[in-house]
């Protein structure tokens, strides 16, 4: 399961800019803030070794039961309401690195 899990990731920049963006409309609620897109927790483990420039290998656990196999966010509301647009993604996170 470790190879298959996802997960959304969201930078700290488009967290900061959802919020300004909601005082900036006048908009309060439930709002999903996150990347928009999943990425495999086994691809987030690649892309650090990688950058580590260690030869590192990847150790697979057995899942526990509470663990959550897929995690994708629905940020359509904060596109339509926020104006949200999420411009931070792992890849370019891998080029600051």
């Amino acid at each position: 399961m470790g190879r298959l899990q996802t997960r959304d990731f969201v930078s700290i920049e488009d967290a900061v800019k959802s919020i300004h963006n909601s005082i900036s409309n006048d908009k309060s609620g439930t709002y999903n803030i996150a990347g928009g897109k999943a990425v495999t927790i086994k691809n987030l483990a690649e892309m650090m070794i990688l950058s580590s420039e260690r030869n590192l290998d990847i150790q697979y656990l057995a899942p526990k039961k509470e663990d959550i196999k897929c995690s994708q966010a629905d940020i359509s509301l904060a596109i339509k309401d926020l104006v949200y647009s999420p411009k931070f993604n792992l890849d370019r996170t891998k080029e600051m690195l």
